[in-house]
């Protein structure tokens, strides 16, 4: 009895008080009982974001988050709001594209193929080879059905596998081969052709080119570093 006495009036150990008494938070973290949320700080402006509990878990415990076997040509992987981004180079190769009207077997450009969740992003390369400096400036790829920012509309291609190592690629010929493109976007993607870039299509098959024009590319007026960085999905969180 006197055993546990003494055990009951040991004191606690008080736990470890820390004042911070200048700066701003960059990042707080709010667990309810419906979920988990990720505030994150950007300049006067606060966004937050829902967080996967095990990813949380696994942060804070230290535990390493391994990648697994990346695609060919990976350029760079992060995470935006705990998901995970992938960015690859995709080099010039021949597809075939299809319209319901017809299919043109044409040269792509190089390309930079990017994918977080099931919002993937397309952009060409004004040069050939794989780039090997971040401010390598970004084109607007030359196909309809994509936008400016990188974004795709998918129309009936739906639904598409989230973005993961295994899936890159796959969405990837989906988009280019798998399934049909329309004349929605079809403009401003060809100095030549800024009414359709479907005419480029038809010139370069028509004419057996082996190589897409690159000067005919329109700059999309981003760097890869940006993509590298995750910023078209920060931007799209705070559309």
């Amino acid at each position: 009895m006197q055993t546990e006495t003494r055990q009951r009036l040991r004191p606690r150990p008080r736990p470890l008080e820390v004042v911070v008494t200048e700066g701003e938070p960059l990042l707080q973290i709010s667990i309810y009982e419906q979920a988990t949320l990720l505030t994150r700080r950007k300049g006067a402006r606060w966004t937050q974001y829902a967080v996967s509990p095990d990813a949380l878990a696994q942060v804070l415990a230290g535990t390493p988050i391994a990648s697994g076997l990346l695609p060919p040509h990976t350029l760079g992987t992060g995470r935006v709001a705990g998901e995970p981004f992938y960015v690859v180079y995709v080099p010039p190769s021949v597809r075939t594209l299809r319209m319901e009207v017809g299919s043109y077997t044409i040269p792509l450009p190089p390309l930079v193929w990017a994918g977080r969740g099931s919002d993937y992003r397309i952009w060409a390369l004004g040069a050939a080879g794989q780039p090997d400096r971040p401010s390598a400036p970004l084109f607007v790829a030359p196909f309809p059905n994509c936008y400016r920012s990188g974004a795709v509309c998918w129309g009936s291609s739906d639904p598409r596998p989230t973005a993961s190592p295994g899936t890159l690629l796959q969405v990837l010929r989906l988009f280019l081969e798998e399934s049909y493109f329309n004349l929605h976007l079809a403009n401003d993607k060809s100095l030549a052709f800024r009414a359709s870039v479907v005419a480029r299509w038809a010139q370069l098959a028509e004419g057996g080119a082996d190589a897409y024009p690159l000067d005919d590319l329109l700059p999309a007026g981003a760097q890869l570093a940006s993509v590298l960085a995750g910023q078209p999905w920060e931007d799209a969180h705070h559309e």
